[in-house]
């Protein structure tokens, strides 16, 4: 509550300031005493070094579970360039879209502290590295099944930073507990209804409606 009070304060650390009040508090307190769980105490120094030995049986879960992930990604991509591709009747490689699966950007894990950077930074690389100049960047937000502050505060500096060079950002199939928070985190100013879509497909059609709307104008 307090982080959320904070947050109009575009300057204050309110994520600092809410850990140390709530350290000070337990200690003031006794809060751990009475049930309330805390992190306790943290061990000094770095690890002990070691290497990662890996058993036979790691490589062959790791490399089965990582070619799934790839052939899913790969099959959810060729059918939805398919499906573009009918719809404004031009062809399809489908060894190019090996190559261009960061243009619809797919992000399988919840959005926190640990790797919001990374986030915005792979978004910014998929729209610097495109073929083609990009005017929208759709996010496939189903696998996003949390968002916290700092996540939150990257999405508004990524969206400012994106629409600076005149890049659209939305979403689609994201959950609807997700974009709660994001009411919650104040972003509907930032996120208005029409930057989400219930799926996939809908966010191709509404980005070519966007496109037939602009050769009308030009027409």
């Amino acid at each position: 509550m307090l982080i959320l009070l904070l947050k109009r304060f575009e300057k204050v650390p309110g994520i600092l300031i809410a850990v140390v009040i709530s350290s000070l508090c337990v200690v003031a307190f006794d809060l751990d005493r009475v049930g309330v769980k805390v992190l306790g105490t943290i061990p000094q120094g770095l690890p002990a070094f070691a290497l990662p030995w890996m058993s036979g049986a790691d490589i062959v879960r790791i490399v089965g579970g990582g070619f799934a992930v790839a052939l899913i990604a790969f099959a959810d991509t060729s059918v939805l360039s398919r499906t573009f591709a009918i719809r404004t009747h031009t062809r399809v490689d489908p060894n190019q879209e090996m190559i261009g699966l960061g243009v619809l950007f797919r992000w399988d894990a919840p959005l926190f502290f640990a790797n919001a950077e990374l986030f915005q930074q792979r978004v910014i690389e998929a729209t610097a590295q495109a073929p083609a100049p990009v005017k929208r960047v759709v996010v496939a937000a189903e696998p996003v099944t949390s968002v916290d502050v700092t996540s939150a505060d990257m999405l508004g500096d990524l969206h400012r930073a994106l629409k600076e060079r005149g890049i659209e950002l939305h979403f689609a199939e994201m959950k609807d507990p997700v974009r709660d928070k994001l009411r919650r985190f104040e972003l509907t100013s930032i996120f208005p209804d029409e930057c989400f879509h219930p799926t996939l497909g809908s966010a191709v059609d509404a980005w070519l409606d966007v496109g037939r709307g602009e050769r009308a104008a030009h027409a």
